[in-house]
């Protein structure tokens, strides 16, 4: 029997707990192979699966407040054009207002500035790595997308069944990189110019130096600032073996043989499809 890991996000892991620490983490193996730690503040449920699911509450004449609304599940399968890329729940943000003060020109108490600095921060909850099963609420759903331990990149999907959600993760790291390599490249090259002209009295160099750290540290903090991104698709999943039976009437016998070979079953019957 299975063991599952329901996290409070509504997100579900199946496998084979290998590790529970009450208050701390639990650890479990997917059935894909793969381990998850887990702290345990975001766990809701660690266990068996057959435990998991509590007995059905008596019959309640009292009715249900107006606008209750129970979530609905859906069961998804990750796959990524990555190894590596984790899926995420969007589970909040909040912003920040920061304050300071400044000098301005002459100093002094009377010339200090405030400023005001504000941002916002985002949470996110960790579902599973691609390729993983997990079940998500129907509807509209904010995601995001993180690759080997990055920044998450929101992503939002609309879910109304079971369906294959397939990442599509395009990391600009190197890019990032060759923009701080350049940019101290340049830093670096442009302050030995300037230096050596000044030693020097020589104005050439210097000008040249300065042009180099602005234009080359320029360039480089751009490519450094340059995100991630990420994108999903979902493809909806049918449920395999769906067998009809349709009341069908065939036409009638023509007589001749073309017409008889293009109506090779005559008369009424019953037809039979299947569907994947």
């Amino acid at each position: 029997m299975s063991d599952i890991v329901k996290l409070k996000n509504g997100s579900m892991m199946r496998g084979t707990i290998t590790e529970l620490l009450v208050g701390d983490h639990v650890e479990i193996r997917l059935v894909s192979g793969e381990t998850r730690r887990v702290p345990m503040q975001d766990v809701d449920y660690a266990g068996p699966e057959a435990a998991a699911t509590p007995p059905s509450p008596p019959a309640s004449s009292t009715p249900e407040p107006a606008g209750s609304v129970r979530a609905e599940k859906v069961d998804v399968h990750l796959v990524a054009n990555e190894p590596g890329v984790e899926l995420h729940t969007f589970a909040g943000q909040m912003e920040i207002t920061s304050y300071g003060w400044t000098s301005g020109p002459g100093g002094g108490a009377g010339n200090n500035r405030q400023t005001t600095i504000t941002g916002t921060a985002k949470s996110y909850l960790p579902v599973c790595t691609a390729p993983c099963d997990a079940s998500l609420p129907k509807g509209t759903q904010r995601l995001a997308l993180s690759y080997e331990g990055g920044k998450p990149v929101d992503v939002t999907v609309v879910l109304a069944g079971p369906s294959r959600l397939e990442a599509d993760y395009t990391s600009r790291r190197g890019i990032r990189v060759g923009g701080l390599v350049l940019f101290s490249a340049s830093f670096l090259t442009g302050a030995g110019l300037t230096v050596y002209g000044v030693q020097q009295g020589n104005g050439g160099p210097v000008g040249i130096g300065v042009a180099v750290a602005l234009l080359g540290g320029l360039s480089g903090l751009v490519l450094m600032l340059i995100q991630d991104s990420a994108q999903i698709g979902v493809v909806p999943q049918r449920k395999l073996g769906q067998l009809q039976i349709v009341p069908t009437v065939l036409a009638p016998r023509y007589e001749g043989a073309s017409r008889a070979a293009a109506n090779p079953l005559n008369g009424a019957g019953l037809a039979l499809r299947y569907s994947f």
